[in-house]
């Protein structure tokens, strides 16, 4: 994942017919202390949109994938079928557990939201001028204050989409929890599967007449 630099793109004033050189100057110097923001808030969009959308291919991915390992475990090698399977499900629990704990779709759109509300802003000002005041000044003084509203705005996002420890804590047991049923399950299964061998296996030791192995088969069909 590549970070975006604004300084490889063209973002200037000087080229706007709509102000002095004065107003461009001011504008610019602005704009140069409002880019390490803008490259912050750009940057972190990228990382929580690519985060995001990877949560969600293989929540999807998991999902559909799952049922149809476990229908194909080779019974002659079960334990790396069976690795496999598990390997999936606790990938995409993690990621389920991430993406929860860490806010991750919340902050994807608060950056995407912020950085598109300024640019949007910035295109007002070079392309339509007149949609913020009557006059330059008055047009500019509305542009430095429209873009510390959206800065506001977007520290007050900020500081709510961070994880506290007591989400990220709830995610974390809610992950242990399914782990443990899927283990109970498991083993439970494994437990049923021996009984019913060893009860195969005695079968045909003793088949004993046929009341007793009617016993017998009616003894395994009570193991499940």
């Amino acid at each position: 994942m590549k970070s975006f630099n604004l300084k490889e793109a063209s973002f200037s004033f000087a080229e706007s017919p709509h102000f002095d050189g004065e107003q461009i100057e001011r504008l610019e110097q602005h704009y140069s202390r409002l880019q390490g923001t803008l490259v912050f808030w750009k940057n972190n969009a990228l990382k929580y949109g690519t985060l995001h959308f990877y949560c969600i291919f293989w929540v999807i991915v998991g999902g559909i994938t799952t049922p149809v390992l476990i229908q194909a475990i080779d019974v002659a090698n079960p334990s790396v079928s069976k690795w496999t399977v598990t390997i999936v499900a606790v990938h995409v629990a993690l990621l389920s557990a991430v993406h929860k704990g860490f806010k991750v779709e919340q902050n994807y759109k608060n950056y995407r939201l912020g950085e598109s509300d300024y640019f949007d802003l910035r295109r007002r000002l070079l392309d339509q001028p007149h949609l913020l005041a009557s006059r330059a000044e008055d047009q500019i003084s509305e542009y430095f204050s429209s873009t510390e509203v959206i800065r506001r705005d977007m520290r007050n996002k900020e500081i709510d989409a961070i994880a506290s420890f007591e989400e990220v804590k709830a995610s974390v047991q809610s992950l242990a929890g399914h782990l443990g049923q899927e283990g109970k399950k498991e083993r439970s299964s494994q437990f049923r599967w021996r009984m019913a061998e060893r009860s195969h296996s005695l079968r045909l030791q003793n088949p004993g007449p046929p009341t007793a192995r009617a016993g017998i088969r009616f003894g395994v069909s009570l193991e499940f």
